[in-house]
């Protein structure tokens, strides 16, 4: 159970990667299997974690934000390498001559990293400032006392 309380420690700290790992090591080890009832009981507030399900319900939900971002920025900062990619292998409808790149518009959408964020508005400032505009606007509402871009 050791485990298990490490996990949902790490969980409460919103290290959530850590917290997962905590888990997976649990169920693992067997230690789950040998201890489910346990575990259930602690979920359920009769042990000392003593959590309700309103806390456990916000503990997944603020998890599952975390991941869904971490998900949504690795997305994005794929699409952007790919969008630049595409700008020197000289695909025409994806070259920033003609304004339009899937890639890079798909990054600046599902992006809220504000390093990809910033290269787009670099990328995009040679030859589209309406679009690199809004990538500094979008900084701005993640992070508004970034000064620097």
């Amino acid at each position: 159970m050791h485990k298990f309380y490490i996990a949902m420690g790490d969980l409460r700290d919103k290290k959530y990667e850590k917290a997962a790992n905590g888990f997976y090591e649990f169920i693992f080890d067997d230690e789950f299997k040998n201890n489910v009832d346990k575990a259930i009981k602690e979920l359920e507030g009769n042990g000392k974690l003593q959590l309700s399900i309103q806390e456990l319900t916000e503990l997944h939900e603020k998890a599952k934000k975390y991941f869904e971002n971490k998900i949504n920025n690795l997305v994005a900062e794929a699409y952007f390498d790919l969008g630049v990619i595409s700008i020197f292998t000289n695909q025409k409808e994806y070259n920033p001559r003609y304004t339009k790149n899937k890639y890079l518009d798909k990054a600046f959408e599902l992006s809220k990293n504000i390093d990809i964020l910033k290269k787009l508005g670099i990328v995009y400032g040679k030859h589209d400032n309406k679009k690199s505009s809004k990538c500094f606007e979008k900084i701005q509402q993640i992070n508004p006392n970034d000064k620097k871009n």
